[in-house]
């Protein structure tokens, strides 16, 4: 048996016994642990929360860049001879006198500047809009 001393509110020194420790076999040390010590767990959940941080990143970068008004009317407008494609529309324009556009917002001039690079310039119209032109 071991033992330590307490002592208490009375003054008086009690010595208490205890159980002594059961001994750890060997083996049972050099068991593989499922369990990675705190050291490696807590460098993985670091390069892990780095990788999702960069990719993350980079569906944010893709997402802003396709989400772009250049990109919209590259995907959906385009003209070739003569027939305007919006979407799945198509406006044969050689059977209008006039072809009229009307812009309105902050990406008026954004927009004319897409679809005047997807369709051409034939276009006669008004552009409604707070920004200046850039």
């Amino acid at each position: 048996m071991q033992g330590h001393a307490l002592g208490s509110t009375d003054g008086e020194l009690r010595f208490v016994e205890k159980e002594p420790r059961a001994a750890v076999p060997t083996c049972a040390l050099a068991a593989p642990s499922i369990i990675l010590p705190m050291s490696s767990a807590a460098a993985n959940r670091e390069r892990l929360a780095i990788e999702m941080r960069v990719t993350a990143r980079h569906l944010f970068e893709h997402a802003l860049g396709e989400s772009s008004i250049d990109r919209a009317f590259e995907r959906h407008v385009s003209c070739e001879r003569g027939v305007l494609r919006v979407g799945e529309d198509l406006y044969d324009l050689h059977s209008y006198n006039r072809v009229l556009v009307v812009s309105i917002g902050k990406a008026a001039h954004t927009m004319v500047s897409a679809l005047a690079a997807q369709a051409g310039d034939n276009f006669e119209g008004i552009i409604a809009s707070s920004v200046q032109p850039g």
